[in-house]
């Protein structure tokens, strides 16, 4: 679908679509932000039957259009969106974000028990201060899915050579030929048994590299809920918020 095209969303309105395609994916995803409705889907998808989906769930994606926009706060001066709390349920946990004014031009984002205090000058344009917000969010993902990983690695009986944690557009993991594993930040959105089903999806694919019926039977040997567990993810978007999109 090389051209660019909007899904009228029967209100008035319409929603630009941008469709992300790669042979890995093995169905039609939906994922709704603010300004874009993101399509994942099989290199082979016609324009067809990607536009079918996206029509079918036209009531959903008004829906969750209307929840995002009502639970973004906007900045008075900025216009921007800046979250006044931390749904974290990897941590199963939901922090309270505090700003304070300070008197240097660093911005610093610390957390206290159940709340994180970013401290900024007072005119910090909001971008900058969700860029920050980012990179710590980025920090404490590492702190929870690293020990989550080699956990899992070691029941398992299965080995990966290294961990990276990266802010990536449309995947939640991956893993390279050499045994690198790379996790979206954006898992600690995530409920637990959802990440740990991303964890072992990739600690599976040290083993085998494609999606075969040898990756299937591994993974649900160590993830026995592991094809539900793959559907669940196709329909968290409303877990993600739309700012963690801005890298």
């Amino acid at each position: 679908m090389s051209r660019p095209w909007h899904l009228e969303l029967g209100d008035g309105r319409s929603l630009p679509c941008r469709v992300i395609r790669n042979r890995r994916y093995r169905r039609i995803g939906l994922r709704v932000t603010l300004s874009e409705l993101r399509i994942t889907a099989p290199a082979a998808a016609s324009r067809r039957d990607v536009a079918s989906v996206a029509e079918h769930h036209r009531a959903w994606v008004r829906e969750t259009l209307d929840r995002l926009a009502a639970a973004r706060p906007r900045d008075a001066v900025h216009g921007d969106p800046l979250p006044r709390r931390l749904p974290l349920r990897a941590l199963e946990t939901d922090w309270e974000l505090a700003f304070r004014d300070g008197l240097t031009e660093r911005i610093t984002v610390r957390r206290q028990d159940t709340r994180v205090v970013m401290t900024a000058p007072s005119l910090t344009p909001a971008p900058q201060r969700l860029a920050a917000l980012r990179r710590f969010l980025m920090r404490e993902a590492r702190e929870v899915l690293a020990p989550r990983l080699q956990l899992l690695a070691e029941r398992h009986g299965l080995a990966y050579a290294r961990l990276t944690v990266r802010a990536q557009r449309s995947r939640w993991g991956s893993c390279s030929g050499h045994g690198t594993i790379s996790l979206n930040y954006r898992l600690v959105f995530l409920p637990p048994a959802l990440v740990d089903y991303v964890l072992c999806h990739e600690l599976a694919h040290t083993v085998e590299r494609n999606h075969s019926a040898r990756f299937w039977s591994l993974l649900e040997s160590i993830c026995p809920q592991a094809r539900a567990r793959d559907r669940e993810l196709d329909h968290c978007a409303d877990w993600i918020p739309a700012w963690t999109e801005r890298c």
